[in-house]
């Protein structure tokens, strides 16, 4: 298993790991993600095996890794239901806004925090449409 560093925009691993990585983070895979994604998104580096990596800002942060293949534990989602797990945390915007982002599958639903049963968007999001329909939203506030 390889790491890279996530350089540019967000990365969300195919399969049963719903963590999304952000600029700055390093991902564990077994894909090759600069011959899959190109050297402008992805950075292959070395972790050292006896200290975590160091983030920019000279704080250490952790290697973010994705579960084990063949993992059955289950989840503890924040909150799962007809829209899917809650992942607001991931979305900075939503937050900041008061609103709650679910994932469900490779799809995406936005809602108002009184009401999760119903979905502001009409259309289900991919994850590199949430923060565009955000904008578009809260400019509509």
């Amino acid at each position: 298993m390889k790491h890279y560093e996530v350089l540019a925009g967000k990365y969300a691993p195919e399969g049963e790991n719903t963590r999304i990585y952000r600029k700055g983070e390093i991902v564990a895979s077994n894909r090759n993600l600069v011959k899959d994604f190109g050297p402008l998104n992805f950075r292959e580096v070395h972790p050292s095996p006896t200290a975590p990596a160091a983030a920019p800002s000279n704080e250490e942060e952790p290697i973010i890794a994705p579960p084990p293949a063949g993992n059955t534990a289950p989840k503890a989602p924040a909150a799962a239901g007809a829209l899917g797990e809650d992942v607001t945390v991931d979305f900075e915007l939503a937050a900041s806004a008061e609103l709650k982002v679910f994932k469900k599958g490779p799809n995406f639903f936005v809602t108002n925090p009184d009401d999760v049963t119903k979905a502001l968007n009409k259309h289900p999001l991919k994850l590199k449409e949430v923060d565009g329909f955000l904008e578009k939203l809260l400019k509509k506030s």
